[in-house]
């Protein structure tokens, strides 16, 4: 289930509650789109009702100019992602990504560039 009003989207999904609140499991989800420029969202999912099965995720995108855009996202397992992607012009595109666990910084992280080319 989910409803639309405006600029706002929320979603809801049960299943299992038929076998009992123990087994069951839920998805929430929320889309703001808050200005012409910036989107958010966030889900909330747990397999059954035990507070340690419970997992969230949270990601921001903005845009910066008419070109160039800005995301991050932190997981429930504490991995932080960040990408940042430019038009070089109207057939280049360049992308910088990052994915770091802050759980342990001391391992190895993710880093990477990428280009994009339209004929």
């Amino acid at each position: 289930m989910s409803h639309t009003s405006g600029d706002l989207t929320l979603g809801m999904n049960l299943g299992g509650v038929h076998r009992g609140f123990k087994t069951a499991n839920m998805d929430l989800s929320v889309l703001h789109k808050c200005s012409a420029d910036t989107t958010w969202g966030a889900t909330v999912s747990s397999a059954t009702i035990k507070p340690s099965d419970i997992k969230a995720n949270l990601a921001v995108e903005t845009k910066l100019d008419g070109q160039t855009t800005f995301g991050f996202g932190l997981s429930h397992k504490g991995l932080l992602s960040v990408k940042y992607a430019q038009d070089v012009s109207s057939k280049v595109q360049m992308t910088y990504q990052a994915a770091v666990d802050v759980n342990d910084l001391a391992k190895d992280q993710k880093f990477g560039i990428g280009i994009t080319m339209n004929a």
